[in-house]
């Protein structure tokens, strides 16, 4: 045991003489292995010496609170996220391309979404798309970001703008010839499942979500989350139609799916939780409803800002389901 904790404290002084590029290599490594604290901890010593120090190249720097924003975001730490995320950003004028700030700019409206802060967000997704589309970015990443912007108008409950940017999306990313597509076209697709159910037209939204999971059969990685939150959206069609053993089954199976590819986190675990919990109370099963929001809603409080929609939607639920469990 003493043999091996000494064998880990001279790799990490072997990396910690390493040069700033090599380091922030190296934890990027880190985070694919989903060893986040120590990526972490190897991001914030390049970015504690280039703050004291500075440096003739500032790439380093700038890559390095990329990840580290993104790590931040994993762990559930969304303030922070957004501050390192608007640091990186800051690097702008200092870098010979604009690549890395303007990824850590796509950041920041996702951080501003997950603290619940959605009228922010929506400012920012519009200041990002212009941004992106005057510097020339690739449609892959202006469609992107539209696609977060048709996720943040569902929760601002302005649906039919988040149904035409949704369908804008879905429409950008048919028309490239680029890998990963279907990853970003699955974030247009939930956008507009979503919108159509709060429109009142369940039908079409199922229609919609069964041809986007059928595009999208075997993801992996990313792709399997954008195909697990469509699923859960599917399930939501069929709660809207009254099908609630089918929506609590389809919920369920996609949740166990989902945590067998090691891929979900505590937040995923609540969007699930929370399409449970109204299948559960529409088969009127209400003290299990009130059982599974009050499991999500915790989950929420400890990774969502107070302002998050969901937030308030599983308070919805509980108290409903309390109240029709006497």
């Amino acid at each position: 045991m003493e043999f091996m904790a000494k064998r880990k404290r001279r790799g990490d002084e072997r990396k910690a003489k390493l040069e700033p590029s090599a380091r922030v290599d190296w934890a990027v490594r880190l985070v694919k292995q989903r060893f986040l604290p120590e990526a972490e901890a190897h991001l914030r010593s390049v970015l504690r010496e280039f703050e004291a120090l500075g440096a003739d190249d500032p790439v380093p720097a700038a890559k390095a609170g990329l990840v580290l924003t993104q790590v931040l975001i994993q762990t559930h730490r969304a303030a922070e996220a957004e501050s390192w995320a608007r640091w990186t950003l800051s690097l702008r004028g200092l870098l010979d391309s604009d690549d890395i700030p303007l990824l850590a700019w796509e950041l920041v409206p996702v951080t501003m979404v997950v603290q619940g802060r959605h009228e922010e967000a929506e400012q920012e997704f519009l200041l990002l798309t212009q941004g992106l589309t005057e510097h020339g970015s690739r449609p892959l990443r202006v469609a992107r970001a539209r696609g977060g912007r048709a996720q943040n108008l569902v929760h601002l409950g302005r649906h039919a703008e988040a149904e035409a940017e949704s369908r804008a999306v879905i429409a950008m990313v048919e028309q490239m010839n680029e890998p990963r597509t279907v990853n970003i076209q699955l974030l247009g697709y939930n956008g507009l499942v979503r919108a159509l159910i709060e429109l009142g037209r369940p039908a079409e939204a199922e229609q919609q979500a069964r041809a986007a999971l059928a595009r999208a059969d075997g993801l992996a990685g990313p792709g399997a989350r954008a195909r697990f939150m469509v699923t859960l959206s599917l399930a939501r069609s069929l709660v809207a139609t009254g099908r609630y053993q089918e929506a609590l089954s389809t919920a369920g199976e996609a949740k166990v799916e989902f945590l067998r590819s090691g891929s979900e986190s505590r937040g995923d675990a609540a969007a699930a939780g929370t399409v449970m919990a109204r299948a559960l109370a529409g088969l009127g099963r209400y003290h299990e409803a009130a059982g599974e929001a009050r499991a999500a809603l915790t989950l929420c409080q400890e990774t969502l800002g107070p302002g998050h929609r969901r937030i308030a939607e599983l308070g919805e639920i509980l108290e409903q389901a309390q109240k029709n469990s006497f």
